[in-house]
């Protein structure tokens, strides 16, 4: 069974009905998730920055998704949302979504984001990490 793969779609679900008239998400299905089911539980989707690193990339930048998306704003946004809207049943699941993306238990600390570069001049890639790695970076880590 593909559980991960349908957490993520519902992650892409959730995003997508709080933020998706300012940052639609598409999902890319050719990129199944390789899993690896132990005790604790570990998946993978992606490069390790040790690869990343080997195939000529820089790795710039690594962060939990809670604080990335908390880095670009997604409070304000959600904020904005809620301002606006008026029926309790709305607010609720837009809440609910946002305590996905952000919790700890959820996905908040579960999923990692790494920024990667590959010929990129020092002023984009500062830009780059000033807008999602700002806070809460974990290279060093």
């Amino acid at each position: 069974r593909l559980t991960h793969v349908a957490g993520q779609m519902a992650w892409h679900a959730a995003f997508n009905a709080l933020f998706g008239g300012l940052w639609p998400l598409r999902i890319d299905r050719r990129a199944i998730p390789r899993c690896v089911f132990t005790d604790p539980e570990v998946a993978r989707v992606g490069l390790t920055r040790s690869e990343a690193e080997q195939a000529g990339f820089q790795v710039n930048g690594l962060v939990t998704q809670a604080r990335f998306l908390i880095n670009v704003g997604i409070l304000e946004s959600a904020q904005n949302i809620l301002d606006q809207t008026t029926d309790t049943i709305s607010r609720t699941r837009h809440q609910q979504a946002l305590h996905q993306l952000l919790s700890e238990p959820e996905m908040g600390e579960r999923f990692k984001v790494m920024l990667l570069t590959k010929n990129l001049d020092s002023v984009r890639r500062q830009t780059l990490i000033e807008k999602g790695f700002i806070a809460g970076d974990r290279l060093g880590k």
